[in-house]
């Protein structure tokens, strides 16, 4: 038995209609999570560049000089403390 066609018409239609409904929505994840990532990769970087300048300043005493490097000592092995890592030696 064929279908009427304004009822073709009109399925043809609910699609469309949920396709526009849900379209948003799927987008607005998609971003998120590109937007996340994007964050999460920047954090990442500027702790690791934080990380590495303050080991070269601490241990290199022709950029940072002799009376500086202990307070950055205590800064690191805080920071170390903090995140779960064990104590610098």
């Amino acid at each position: 038995m064929n279908k009427p066609k304004i009822l073709e018409e009109i399925y043809r239609g609910q699609g469309l209609i949920e396709f526009a409904l849900i379209m948003p929505v799927l987008l607005l994840m998609i971003m998120g999570i590109i937007d996340f990532g994007r964050m999460f990769y920047i954090y990442s970087a500027a702790s690791n560049a934080v990380r590495e300048a303050v080991r070269v300043g601490s241990t290199d005493p022709r950029i940072v000089p002799v009376s500086t490097r202990p307070r950055a000592l205590t800064h690191l092995h805080r920071a170390n403390s903090l995140h779960g890592h064990y104590p610098l030696r």
